[in-house]
């Protein structure tokens, strides 16, 4: 099992959250990517890159608003590789009051971005994950506070995924 545990800010995006797993996994953000939720197949994503349209666009929507109906979502990267993260809501730490990311927590190595060309080679495809220098990474990265006022956002996910599955009946 490979995972990674930390500590994010209140009001960040997910296209901030999608920032943030990259930094967790040293990769670089060359592939495409997207949020899913697990009950109903509703996407999030970043709806100008050409590959599909996503239900909503992932610079748009609070992750916060999500956790009251969805206990885990799934963030899939790189289309062709196929790597999906289960991303769990634990809980709210309310003395947390930081716009950077915290490392808690990691269990297992980094794995290349472009892991079917590094098999091809011969290569195992991962390399030491290194805690430190992740540590630094995220500490330098300030996240600004959203405001769900400026992005368009219903009141509720639940509401938000209620208003998707009408369109279709």
């Amino acid at each position: 099992p490979v995972w990674r545990r930390v500590m994010v800010p209140e009001n960040i995006t997910f296209a901030d959250l999608h920032k943030i797993i990259q930094i967790l996994f040293d990769w670089d953000g060359d592939h495409l990517h997207d949020f899913s939720t697990p009950s109903r197949k509703i996407t999030i994503g970043k709806n100008g890159d050409n590959w599909g349209r996503s239900d909503f666009e992932e610079s748009e929507l609070l992750i916060d608003q999500f956790w009251d109906s969805c206990k885990w979502i799934r963030y899939t990267y790189d289309f062709g590789d196929e790597w999906r993260h289960k991303i769990i809501y634990e809980k709210t730490d309310e003395a947390y009051q930081s716009r950077t990311v915290v490392f808690m927590k990691a269990k297992g190595e980094h794995f290349c971005e472009d892991v079917v060309e590094t098999l091809d080679t011969g290569d195992e495809g991962r390399y030491p994950f290194d805690t430190e220098a992740t540590k630094r990474r995220l500490e330098n990265i300030p996240f600004p506070v959203r405001s769900g006022e400026k992005l368009r956002i219903q009141e509720s996910p639940l509401e938000m995924m209620n208003q998707y599955f009408n369109r279709f009946l």
